[in-house]
């Protein structure tokens, strides 16, 4: 897990505020701050994944400083459950097809947007 989420030192409870980065919420309008997000990990692209006190799992999508409505999971079980199988496709370890029903029947939006869910990489 530590490899592919880029938990490092610099990725895990990453301090936006210190950074100055901003946060914005999806609407592109509400500031938030370092109290309302929990970096686990990020994407090797600059983008970070949060936790959100509601519990969901959401993309911080550096470029913007926004987090990204459209790449939200559930909570961090279900998280870390498309990831795994995400990288077990990616690495040849599970065919798409093995897991493309399950990835369908959770109704993830971080997994199923168009272009940009995990699903839209795989394809």
């Amino acid at each position: 897990m530590p490899r592919f989420l880029d938990i490092h030192d610099w990725s895990y409870a990453f301090d936006f505020a210190a950074n100055d980065c901003r946060i914005l919420d999806s609407d592109y309008e509400t500031e938030l701050s370092d109290d309302d997000v929990w970096s686990v990990g990020a994407d090797g692209g600059g983008n970070y994944y949060v936790v959100l006190t509601n519990g969901r799992v959401a993309v911080w999508f550096h470029e913007e400083e926004v987090i990204e409505a459209d790449t939200q999971f559930d909570n961090l079980d279900v998280f870390v459950w498309s990831l795994v199988r995400y990288h077990a496709v990616r690495a040849g370890t599970l065919r798409l097809s093995d897991v493309e029903a399950d990835f369908r029947a959770l109704g993830q939006p971080g997994v199923l947007a168009p272009g940009t869910g995990l699903l839209a990489s795989l394809s």
